[in-house]
């Protein structure tokens, strides 16, 4: 009997980026944030990717989402290519990909209301009438556990923490198949980060969700991500189930990793 393939929901090829040396008057080298990055993400899984400040994790979360362009490289969301060759890239809004990012005190709007930075990308979007969209931002902000009143507010009436969830459920109205989560909970206390790590798995569970947590803390995949890819200088050097990264390394930067991680818990 043949056995049917299982198609990931996000399938990336080959994704390569060079910054810099194109300019008539640059004088600085061209630097390669990424070489030749593959990997898929199974459907409602939860993918860690890992590495130091300058690994190239958080270009490629901007490639996948749409606000930085590749130089090489395919895309597949669903199996709706995103971008590749002789393919025009689809735009942000309209990939089914939405993104956390790290500061919850500067990615939201302070002039806005909590009810409007939700709603923001369903009207930009359209689509929806007024009263759908009201109903979905307060659903939505339900979902992350807020009460309908939060709409009223301002970000600055909430706690980091609270605007983080805040941040999610931004991300969360737009009914993403991928949420990415770039640096989220590391500008936020231990017991906060916790907190926001275990709104993850309960949306995850309740959503099917499929989820890439990019971090610089090893410990923190342990604690939330199915799988591992572990990055150092634009290129993935280590690969794999996360017990199975985290228990049996093979890479030297990998070991210095965990060495290195911070206790969550």
């Amino acid at each position: 009997m043949t056995v049917p393939e299982i198609v990931p929901l996000l399938r990336a090829a080959s994704i390569a980026k060079t910054f810099g040396g194109d300019g008539v008057w640059s004088r600085a080298a061209p630097t390669a944030a990424l070489r030749d990055v593959s990997f898929d993400v199974a459907r409602g899984a939860i993918l860690g990717i890992v590495g130091e400040s300058g690994s190239g994790k958080s270009t490629l979360a901007r490639i996948l989402v749409g606000l930085t362009d590749a130089d090489a490289g395919t895309l597949e969301l669903d199996g709706r290519v995103l971008f590749g060759p002789g393919r025009r890239a689809v735009p942000t809004f309209a990939r089914g990909i939405q993104m956390i990012f790290q500061d919850p005190y500067s990615s939201l709007n302070p002039r806005m209301t909590v009810g409007a930075v939700v709603a923001e990308g369903l009207r930009i979007r359209g689509g929806l009438g007024g009263a759908e969209i009201a109903a979905r931002v307060t659903r939505t902000l339900e979902l992350v556990g807020f009460t309908a009143d939060a709409c009223r507010r301002y970000p600055h009436q909430f706690s980091g923490g609270q605007r983080q969830r805040i941040s999610i459920a931004r991300a969360l109205v737009l009914e993403p198949k991928l949420l990415i989560a770039d640096e989220a909970v590391s500008a936020l206390d231990v017991s906060v980060q916790m907190q926001i790590l275990n709104l993850l798995l309960d949306l995850q569970s309740q959503l099917g969700l499929s989820i890439i947590f990019i971090t610089h803390n090893i410990a923190v995949v342990d604690y939330l991500c199915d799988r591992i890819l572990v990055m150092s200088r634009g290129e993935i050097v280590e690969r794999g189930p996360t017990a199975q990264v985290i228990d049996h390394p093979t890479h030297s930067y990998t070991r210095s990793l965990i060495a290195a991680a911070p206790k969550i818990a």
